[in-house]
């Protein structure tokens, strides 16, 4: 299994984007394609950065100026932190160029077919099961509270709202944790 990302950002030219990365990360290390159990020399030419960590072995190309194929082959351990580490060492080295991941997916290497598929950002985070739950909760507060106040609730609003509070608190929380989550570049594989 080996997982495969499409990184976009601001256009630059390949020598750029390899400094960057060699930056980043080890020095750019051509010998990592022979180790490769998917690719082979022949694709030496191709290929714009390769390096190795001690969980996973990470090969670059480019196919535009404004985009970067990332294969990630895991050496030991799980493929999942593997992907993240190699999310956010990417994401950091190119933070001044508008990362942005466009695809991201996981893939039987003997059937060549993916299996999962992660996405980033706050969008994604607002669509998980656990945060749309906390906020279908506060939204359905809110009505209540605003039902009770203008009609049987008169009387004893502070009581009543102060009830209601954990619900748009709750569903406050729910937001800003997505919020951090986002800015952190966590991978979300479905």
């Amino acid at each position: 299994m080996y997982a495969e990302f499409w990184v976009a950002h601001a256009e630059l030219e390949p020598n750029v984007v390899k400094r960057i990365l060699s930056a980043k990360f080890r020095k750019h290390d051509p010998e990592v394609i022979e180790e490769s159990s998917i690719f082979t020399a022949k694709w030496r030419d191709l290929v714009l950065f390769a390096t190795e960590t001690t969980n996973y072995r990470m090969i670059c190309f480019r196919d535009r100026n404004d985009q970067l194929q990332v294969v990630i082959e895991p050496l030991m351990g799980n493929i999942m932190p593997a992907c993240q580490s190699a999310w956010q060492g990417i994401r950091g080295a190119l933070a001044k160029h508008q990362p942005r991941l466009t695809s991201a997916k996981l893939i039987d290497e003997v059937s060549g077919r993916e299996f999962l598929s992660a996405m980033t950002g706050l969008g994604t985070e607002l669509r998980r099961r656990d945060t749309l739950t906390h906020l279908v909760i506060g939204a359905l507060t809110l009505v209540w509270m605003i039902i009770g106040v203008a009609t049987f609730a008169k009387g004893v609003v502070p009581q009543f709202a102060g009830g209601a509070i954990t619900g748009l608190v709750g569903a406050a929380t729910s937001v800003l944790m997505a919020f951090v989550q986002a800015r952190k570049g966590v991978l979300r594989w479905e």
